[in-house]
C-alpha cells in the first residue's frame, strides 16, 4: 500500500471505523510495548466498551443500536421454522 493510500483512512472527515476498548480492564497489560498483543491476544467481549461504524455508535455499552429491530427479525424467523 502506498502512503497516500494509507493516509485515507485518517483523512479529515473521512468514515471512522473502530473497536472502543476499556483500558481498564485488568486484561490489558499497562506497559505500551505490551498493549497490542495484550489486545489481540487476551480481550474479549468484557474489553469492548463499543463499536463505532461509520462515525456512529452501532453498539454501546453491549447494546446494538437497532436491537429492538434485531430480536423482532429473529422472532419472526423463529415463528417461521415452527410453523
Amino acid at each position: 500500500m502506498s502512503c497516500s493510500t494509507q493516509n485515507q483512512y485518517f483523512d479529515l472527515n473521512g468514515p471512522f471505523d473502530a473497536v472502543v476498548f476499556n483500558g481498564e480492564s485488568s486484561l490489558f497489560v499497562k506497559q505500551q510495548e505490551f498493549l497490542l498483543p495484550s489486545i489481540i491476544y487476551t480481550a474479549d467481549s468484557a474489553a469492548v466498551l463499543g463499536t463505532i461504524v461509520n462515525g456512529n455508535w452501532i453498539v454501546k455499552n453491549q447494546r446494538h443500536s437497532e436491537e429492538k429491530q434485531i430480536k423482532t427479525k429473529f422472532r419472526a424467523a423463529m415463528r417461521s421454522l415452527t410453523l
